[in-house]
């Protein structure tokens, strides 16, 4: 799907049609401010009823509160050059 020298978006259409056949409708969603707007205590919460390494998870929240702008919303984003 994501070949060199093809266009993404076409391919995707592509991909979609094949999985979905003929359909009636299609939802079409943006997703460019998802993470900005994670609630931070949800995600830890979640982590702290699996199985996982709690020195981790606690690694984590001190992380993610350190980043925080005012606010319990979002997740560190790296950016892709």
């Amino acid at each position: 799907m994501f070949a060199p020298h093809r266009d993404t978006y076409a391919a995707f259409q592509r991909q979609l049609l094949e999985l979905c056949g003929t359909v009636e409708y299609f939802t079409k969603l943006d997703i460019a401010n998802y993470y900005e707007n994670v609630p931070q205590h949800i995600v830890i919460n979640m982590l702290r009823a699996e199985p996982a390494d709690a020195s981790a998870i606690n690694l984590l929240e001190a992380i993610l509160l350190a980043f925080r702008e005012n606010s319990s919303r979002g997740l560190i984003q790296g950016r892709g050059t």
